[in-house]
């Protein structure tokens, strides 16, 4: 791997933005799971939607990486452009798994 700094530094940054996203979200989560009548209910809808935005984090931060290097490798872009577009485009597919995860996590309290 030729550029493995520009593919680091996209995957950190990457993993760093949706980290602060999936704490927005993790509040957003216990906020809609306010009213719910058992305590263990809400923790396991908690729990879910954890893991799921820990797995879209990850996954995000790997395809910047790999999109970064392939920007650069295969297309012969700027360094600095290809972490940026990388970057951006692996947060709001990251955000949107998150927001997702949050979304389908909240009904499972009421399934229990």
């Amino acid at each position: 791997m030729p550029n493995k700094l520009p593919s680091i530094i996209a995957a950190v940054s990457t993993f760093i933005l949706l980290l602060v996203a999936g704490f927005l979200f993790f509040f957003v989560q216990m906020i809609a799971l306010n009213g719910v009548i058992s305590e263990s209910k809400a923790f396991t809808s908690l729990g879910i939607g954890v893991i799921c935005q820990g797995v879209s984090i990850f996954l995000a931060a790997g395809i910047a990486a790999w999109l970064s290097n392939g920007l650069i490798a295969k297309f012969n872009w700027n360094k600095v452009l290809a972490v940026l577009i990388a970057v951006i485009s692996a947060v709001a597919l990251g955000s949107i798994l998150s927001f997702i995860s949050t979304v389908v996590s909240i009904p499972i309290a009421g399934i229990q």
